[in-house]
């Protein structure tokens, strides 16, 4: 559900540009980052918990991993390459 001043918002406005110490910044799209990376490699690393993590503190019991999901992705800069390193 949109909020009411999205509702009102023209899309057909741009908007103003961005001025920092006398310099004019135009302000990229959010994309344009996930079009750069986009060719990366991507390394997955699973963050795996110690046995001692895995016990419920509530009842005791052991827990099971039911899904893997995105921590954070860093960039690696390794010389003549760069690659997505993903925690999941």
């Amino acid at each position: 559900m949109k909020s009411e001043a999205e509702l009102e918002a023209d899309a057909n406005i741009k908007e103003p540009p961005i001025v920092r110490n006398g310099c004019v910044y135009n302000r990229n799209k959010k994309t344009k980052r996930e079009e750069l990376l986009k060719d990366l490699l991507v390394v997955e690393i699973p963050c795996i918990l110690s046995d001692d993590e895995i016990i419920c503190k509530q009842c005791d019991g052991d827990m099971k991993q039911i899904a893997f999901n995105k921590i954070r992705d860093e960039l690696e800069y390794v010389p003549a390459k760069v690659r997505i390193i993903r925690y999941m």
